[in-house]
């Protein structure tokens, strides 16, 4: 490898407040906005608009982001959010989602036909409470970098070359990518995608890179799986085959978030001129998992790939009842207390139809049954809407809302129903 060809790719410089807005309808324009500091020899850009096509009920739309060069001070030593150095950037929307990122156009260094890479740090918090140390450890917050070998800006042309998308939280992992320059300059892009407007949708970049990658055709390995379509929890071989005899060999294996998994094995063999090496490792959840056979002790990577690995199957249902019955269940909202149990029961419609009473909404929807009723008190007390949870999550279930103001009316109101459907 060589120099870095970033201008403050370590982001310890100044800032500025450019950025590039992408609008979801119309050309994108040059903005100027007190809540951006972008890192000095940076752009910002970020995605403006409706539609949200992943989640057509998000009305307020890709957001724009706010931008930060932090200091390696409090509130950011704990837990860390800087990698390397004093300073590192901050990204991040509130209560929103974002499609955004910094780019860079580099021409110092660069000729046509030479093959890139592009490196940085990064991690995110995701969470919708305000503990820093943990999130939601799902896919809301994807990372990736990215190449455009003609040196364009626009970050969702067809001509940048993508890292795959890791979704890295709560501590640094490492983002890279490879690109052959189609013209003496290029642009280089960090970029995060949110999902969903959870409360704290917070990225930190550090120590971005680009060199000229060396290139050394005489080495080249392939990586394979077996199973090829792996399943979590269940073993995966990873099977590692070259021509090249290398010395000090291993495999790391880094998790949908970036964290390392225990792969066993390196057994090698060798059959005419090919070298083989095997190991095993078990995936803990479904996700990406990325794969680096190195040489030398880890000093260099010759080959890097990606397995998608899937759920395990859904085991058979358990509790499926012994015949098919209908049920009705009265779903109290949160607070209710004795008074309003009191009240189905002097309703008089428990000792006849035996309904079921709770104030579980889960409880209410699940089971493997055709005739399924919830009678919801009051719905308005729940926090969600209680007629798209159903809909959602316990499809098939016949939902009647049912308002009253005290348990007397509660109580008369059940009585005029009488036996249901």
């Amino acid at each position: 490898m060589s120099r870095n060809l970033l201008k403050n790719g370590d982001f310890e410089g100044g800032w500025t407040h450019r950025s590039i807005v992408f609008p979801t309808q119309g050309a994108p324009y040059e903005a100027e906005r007190g809540e951006i500091f972008t890192p000095e020899g940076w752009i910002t850009f970020f995605k403006h608009g409706l539609p949200v096509e992943h989640d057509p009920d998000n009305q307020v739309g890709w957001a724009q982001p706010e931008v930060q060069v932090i200091n390696k001070e409090p509130p950011f030593l704990d837990p860390p959010r800087i990698r390397s150095g004093k300073r590192a950037v901050k990204l991040f929307t509130f209560w929103k989602i974002h499609d955004a990122g910094l780019y860079q156009r580099v021409a110092q260094g660069v000729q046509q036909g030479m093959r890139l890479q592009l490196s940085a740090w990064a991690h995110a918090w995701s969470n919708q409470a305000d503990d820093p140390y943990t999130s939601i450890n799902d896919e809301n917050i994807s990372l990736m970098v990215g190449i455009d070998p003609k040196g364009g800006t626009n970050p969702w042309a067809e001509s940048v070359v993508w890292s795959e998308p890791r979704n890295i939280y709560d501590r640094f992992g490492r983002l890279r990518v490879t690109a052959e320059a189609h013209a003496d300059v290029v642009t280089v892009f960090l970029r995060s995608r949110v999902l969903w407007p959870y409360k704290h949708c917070d990225v930190y970049w550090d120590a971005a890179e680009l060199v000229v990658q060396e290139i050394q055709v005489a080495e080249e390995a392939e990586i394979r799986f077996d199973p090829a379509e792996p399943v979590a929890g269940e073993p995966v071989q990873v099977i590692v085959q070259s021509e090249s005899a290398f010395a000090s060999v291993g495999l790391t294996v880094l998790d949908p978030t970036g964290r390392p998994v225990m792969a066993q094995g390196g057994g090698h063999q060798k059959a005419g001129a090919q070298h083989t090496w095997q190991w095993q490792f078990t995936p803990p959840r479904a996700g990406t998992y990325t794969m680096r056979f190195t040489v030398e002790q880890g000093a260099r990577t010759v080959a890097e790939t990606t397995v998608a690995v899937k759920p395990p199957a859904v085991s058979p249902c358990r509790g499926t009842p012994r015949e098919p019955y209908k049920r009705t269940y009265v779903l109290l909202p949160p607070g209710a207390d004795r008074r309003w149990v009191q009240a189905i029961l002097d309703s008089g419609l428990w000792e006849q139809e035996r309904w079921t009473i709770g104030a579980s909404a889960d409880d209410a929807g699940i089971g493997d049954l055709d005739d399924r009723t919830v009678i919801a008190v009051n719905p308005a007390a729940w926090p969600d809407d209680l007629a798209a949870f159903f809909e959602r999550y316990y499809p098939g279930v016949t939902y009647k809302p049912l308002n009253v103001s005290t348990p007397a009316e509660l109580r008369e109101a059940l009585r005029e129903m009488g036996t249901p459907r």
